[in-house]
């Protein structure tokens, strides 16, 4: 794994705000599937799906951002 890309923005094709507002939704996305699971370790019965669900969906998102 490379720690540093120097080109990412460019392979991305993004600009650098456009690119910090997904990695900053990105981040709250895990956040919300870490409380999730957190929940569901004590109450099994709670977000049975909900990080799952939330993991497709970003990589969904990921991919539909590549073309």
């Amino acid at each position: 794994m490379k720690n540093f890309d120097f080109d990412h923005l460019k392979n991305t094709k993004e600009g650098y705000f456009e690119h910090m507002l997904h990695a900053a939704e990105y981040s709250a996305i895990f956040a919300s599937c870490a409380l999730a699971c957190m929940m569901h370790a004590i109450f099994p019965f709670l977000f049975a799906e909900y990080a799952s669900g939330k993991a497709k969906e970003i990589v969904e998102h990921v991919n539909q951002r590549k073309g």
